[in-house]
């Protein structure tokens, strides 16, 4: 009965906007970078030794590291998307899969050590940027929705017995509650 809303994203406005404006974002900068250094390649100053044929043709090495890369992003999304779920779970391959995408994106970055900021066009510094931010934020909302996940505290359920006013007296405490009283008096004696 419950089990078509468990996929329904968290009613809170970090987890239904948030969330998927920065991933959309991240896409939308990944995607207009590697467009733009396909379109500009000289713009980025990248060293020649990237252009050189391999097999078919000059752009190889960059496809070849931005295309497992994109494929790495739809894991990412499905898992980070998973994670801010109502029926969330507590997923450390998400925050591995995210953690590794983003510090696989914020190599754009990299441009900058190899030629300084002000020699960029303004559209490549937007695209690196643009990147490097969002994959920035993108791997700091997945700790954060990690550590949400996992501190997320398990409410015990008290079980009443079916028993008449009288005889309530008697009636000894339910396994449930004897594990809440032992760890609480547990606590207790380690202080």
């Amino acid at each position: 009965c419950n089990n078509k809303y468990k996929l329904i994203l968290k009613n809170k406005i970090f987890h239904r906007i948030i969330i998927p404006l920065i991933l959309f974002l991240n896409i939308f900068f990944h995607v207009s970078h590697y467009i733009h250094n396909i379109y500009d390649p000289a713009g980025y100053f990248e060293p020649k030794r990237l252009y050189l044929k391999i097999f078919m043709g000059e752009m190889e090495r960059t496809f070849i590291f931005n295309f497992p890369l994109s494929i790495l992003f739809i894991i990412a999304t499905r898992k980070l998307l998973l994670s801010c779920t109502n029926e969330q779970t507590q997923s450390f391959h998400m925050l591995i899969v995210v953690t590794l995408y983003s510090l696989m994106s914020m190599i754009s970055v990299g441009h900058y050590f190899y030629e300084p900021v002000w020699n960029f066009s303004l559209l490549c510094n937007i695209t690196i940027t643009g990147e490097t931010i969002m994959a920035f934020l993108l791997f700091i909302m997945a700790i954060f929705i990690y550590q949400s996940n996992s501190n997320k505290s398990i409410d015990y359920i008290y079980t009443r017995l079916a028993a008449s006013d009288k005889s309530e007296v008697n009636i000894p405490m339910s396994v449930n509650q004897q594990r809440r009283f032992k760890s609480k008096s547990s606590d207790n004696e380690s202080m």
